[in-house]
């Protein structure tokens, strides 16, 4: 009865209290630790029946190889099985084979599970699942798949488990999968089982079929946090974070309780979008499960929040109350000190760090070189670097990347230089960091030689490259060079031109007086011109004398955003 409850202490002590114990007895016990998600003392357990004498039975074996599971004791679990083995009467126990199956496929020694599946004296759907579930979860999709017919071709029909466990290969698959297993699930009457309708909406969000995913969701009767967390995740995971932040209000309306990993969501959305207030609410609903505030993940997640939407006091709040701190918390921290241009607090932010136990890693460092960057602070810089290199870290594409980038900002050209040559992959952002460093140091003739050479090693220059590329362009008057590019970006390269790179066009037709032409583009662009395109725009008719169009301008502009218009007061002065 205690077992049953969860009330292990009050089971141990009855156990404890019982002159003879037997088998059964024991197996409660065992079963209760495991149920409970206690492993170790479990197999604890397990050790000390051994040593008693007591013959051991199919029940005891299969709580222990459930404990193994929980604790990842492999090598227990093979011994364990090495023990079953030898015992003839256990070999052929369907019961027993399952299970193994079970925990060899959730270690991911899938080899082993398909070995035991096939001594399997004959498979049941139990059996099935465990294998297609182990495929499954270790990304072998198509043998999941193959796996699901073979089940179906020898006339075992899958049940609400299987389905949901098929769903997990399904969705890294294609769509017509996706449609053909839904299809197949509605037929069997589980599209509205909590189990199978979760799994359908993980499945279209990892497709990236977010309105099929919601309507899945909204046609299950029942709701619980698995299932709001599924599809907020979904909605994050595309960078939706508005309906996220919308799917967890709903939720707290139903009366569901978020999960920790639900939390986690909640504050990543807050900070990608910079919904400050939202992220507040959250904390306020974080503080209401106090046991929550205790988990270091959460913590760090409310430190990368308030970095991330400018409310560094917060942070730095919510750190100093931290009992313990990893890499995680000083790195958010740092991280949002760097983002908002607080340098000099994100180096003495470091500082304090190298004072303490816990090591930076590579994101660290990453941001330490960013505020030095953004300093201009080169000696402080240098000396990261050489701890880097003491590390091992040198060869990091993104420490590499933001080695030069810090280089060229604090103008080490050659320094720079000599970084880029001593790393072993350069990636597109390696590249872009390289040109945008030499724009920077009013080193425009190189820019256009490095952006050959890096397509000539087989590069593909992307979006930011052609910003830096278009800019450039823009800032020298190169119409010439500025329309071979733009071409090139779309026609060659397939870069689709964004509103930034028409920005950069109409700077450069104001730029060179051709206001008409630049009024044109911004008229047939696909993007609504936005302040920074005004201000060249009206900067254009100050110097042209162009004051009926400049006011047509500034009223647009005025209607975009009235905070941010005050910069275009510049201009008219």
């Amino acid at each position: 009865m205690y077992a049953e409850w969860g009330w292990i202490s009050n089971a141990q002590a009855m156990f404890d209290c019982v002159t003879v114990q037997d088998v059964v007895l024991w197996n409660a016990l065992i079963a209760a630790h495991v149920k409970q998600g206690h492993g170790a003392e479990a197999l604890m357990h397990y050790d000390k029946l051994h040593n008693t004498g007591i013959s051991l039975n199919a029940v005891t074996y299969i709580c222990s190889l459930k404990a193994c599971v929980s604790v990842g004791a492999v090598e227990r679990g093979r011994k364990i099985h090495a023990e079953i083995f030898s015992n003839p009467l256990l070999q052929d126990d369907l019961v027993i084979g399952n299970t193994l199956v079970d925990m060899y496929a959730k270690f991911g020694l899938l080899a082993e599970a398909r070995e035991v599946f096939d001594m399997l004296p004959f498979q049941t759907v139990i059996s099935w699942t465990a294998l297609l579930a182990g495929y499954a979860k270790f990304g072998y999709n198509e043998e999941a798949m193959h796996c699901l017919q073979k089940m179906k071709h020898a006339g075992i029909a899958p049940n609400k488990i299987t389905y949901a466990c098929i769903l997990r290969a399904c969705g890294n698959t294609d769509a017509m999968e996706s449609y053909r297993l839904h299809g197949e699930i509605i037929r069997q009457g589980f599209e509205h089982d909590l189990t199978v309708g979760s799994a359908l909406v993980d499945m279209y969000s990892k497709c990236g079929q977010l309105d099929k995913a919601r309507q899945v969701f909204d046609q299950i009767p029942s709701s619980s946090v698995v299932l709001w967390t599924t599809l907020i995740s979904g909605y994050l995971k595309h960078k939706n974070c508005k309906e996220a932040l919308v799917c967890f209000g709903s939720m707290l309306q139903y009366g569901v309780t978020p999960n920790a990993i639900t939390f986690l969501c909640g504050l990543k959305a807050c900070g990608s979008i910079g919904a400050l207030d939202k992220g507040q609410e959250i904390y306020i609903e974080l503080a209401r499960t106090e046991h929550f505030m205790k988990q270091l993940p959460i913590a760090n997640a409310l430190i990368a929040m308030y970095a991330k939407c400018g409310s560094p006091i917060k942070a730095q709040e919510v750190f100093d109350n931290l009992p313990l701190r990893d890499v995680i918390s000083w790195t958010a921290l740092i991280s949002g000190y760097v983002q908002h241009d607080h340098g000099q607090e994100a180096l003495e932010c470091f500082a304090l760090m190298e004072g303490t136990s816990c090591s930076p890693n590579a994101a660290t460092y990453v941001c330490a070189l960013q505020a030095c960057g953004k300093l201009g602070a080169l000696v402080k810089g240098q000396c990261l670097h050489v701890d880097v290199s003491q590390k091992g870290l040198e060869t990091n594409l993104f420490l590499g990347s933001s080695l030069v980038d810090m280089y060229l900002r604090c103008g080490a050209v050659i320094e720079a230089e000599d970084v880029f040559k001593k790393l072993p992959v350069k990636d597109e952002g390696l590249w872009n960091a390289l040109i945008a460093g030499y724009v920077q140091n009013g080193e425009s003739k190189i820019v256009f030689s490095l952006f050959d050479k890096m397509i000539k090693e087989g590069r593909q220059p992307d979006f930011i490259t052609f910003m830096i590329m278009l800019k450039t362009c823009s800032q020298a008057g190169l119409v010439d060079k500025f329309e071979t590019l733009f071409e090139a970006m779309i026609e060659i390269h397939g870069v689709a031109p964004s509103l930034e790179h028409h920005h950069c066009m109409i700077d450069l037709l104001c730029r060179m007086g051709e206001l008409i032409e630049a009024l044109t583009i911004a008229e047939k662009m696909p993007f609504e011109p936005n302040i920074v395109a005004c201000h060249s725009l009206l900067s254009a008719c100050q110097k042209l004398g162009s004051t009926n169009l400049g006011t047509c301008v500034f009223d647009h502009a005025m209607k975009l955003n009235k905070k941010n218009a005050a910069v275009l007061f510049c201009p008219l002065a």
